[in-house]
């Protein structure tokens, strides 16, 4: 006697799988890319902000380095200890300064990197949410027209 097919829909043996339904696979696609491109504006972020910190890091190295130079030959023209004192209270006043501010810079540097970091987790997070709520949305409603 031949076997009468069933409908998938109809047979209880069969699991539904909502990866095979093209409708479910494009959505996932869809956030798939959105949230490679989120990834990505992110690490680019990330970079430029890093690129940005190093950059002013150099330049501040810069600074301070031909600064000390400048003491130095200052100091060497120095006949009295009086103006050699002075030179190098000032150097290091100076000295102070200039590395309080740049680790103050730094900070704000990297609280506004940390700023967007946070933005773009949430924005990862957010995508990957829909994703999955959508793809138990997909399961429920494939579960229950198996079930009907």
């Amino acid at each position: 006697m031949a076997r009468k097919p069933t409908s998938a829909s109809k047979d209880p043996s069969v699991i539904p799988m909502p990866w095979l339904d093209s409708a479910w696979a494009e959505s996932a696609d869809r956030y798939g890319s959105r949230f490679a491109d989120t990834v990505s504006t992110g690490s680019r972020e990330t970079i430029n902000c890093l690129e940005s910190m190093v950059d002013d890091q150099l330049a501040f190295m810069k600074q301070r380095l031909k600064a000390d130079f400048e003491c130095a030959k200052t100091l060497s023209e120095c006949r009295e200890p009086n103006d050699a004192a002075k030179v190098i209270t000032d150097f290091w006043q100076t000295l102070f300064t200039d590395y309080a501010k740049a680790t103050e810079k730094a900070g704000e540097q990297m609280n506004k990197c940390m700023a967007e970091a946070w933005t773009t987790t949430t924005a990862v997070t957010e995508t990957a949410m829909e994703a999955a709520n959508s793809a138990e949305e997909a399961i429920t409603s494939m579960a229950k027209k198996t079930a009907a």
